[in-house]
């Protein structure tokens, strides 16, 4: 059994996790009336506000999260542009690949699809 996946899709639900994480983020901090997360995090390892320590745990997987998100993001997008790259130039379509960006790749792609 395998499954297709859309890279847009994939991008769109990557994006939205993202952002659905860091409201998340930022709804916990706003509670604590604290605006920065390393901030946060070091109050509640001193003692300094009682019982923020689920949030504070919390906070840090949610961050470790974050950072998870934004390198598959940075891949898909890398991977994304590679492949309509070679595409391309499977099809005759020259494009230099060292000036290949994600926004060059998918116009790059429309201009592929009617080779």
């Amino acid at each position: 059994m395998s499954i297709t996946l859309d890279s847009n899709l994939a991008e769109e639900l990557v994006k939205f996790k993202l952002k659905s994480i860091q409201n998340t983020i930022n709804t916990i901090l706003e509670k604590w009336h604290e605006s920065n997360t390393d901030d946060f995090i070091q109050k509640a390892r001193m003692g300094e506000l009682p019982n923020a320590e689920l949030d504070a745990i919390t906070i840090r997987q949610l961050t470790v999260d974050l950072d998870r998100l934004k390198q598959v993001l940075k891949v898909l997008k890398q991977v994304t542009a590679e492949f309509i790259s070679l595409f391309c130039l499977m099809k005759g379509f020259n494009y230099p690949k060292n000036t290949l960006s994600y926004a060059h790749a998918s116009i790059a792609w429309g201009n592929c699809a009617v080779l």
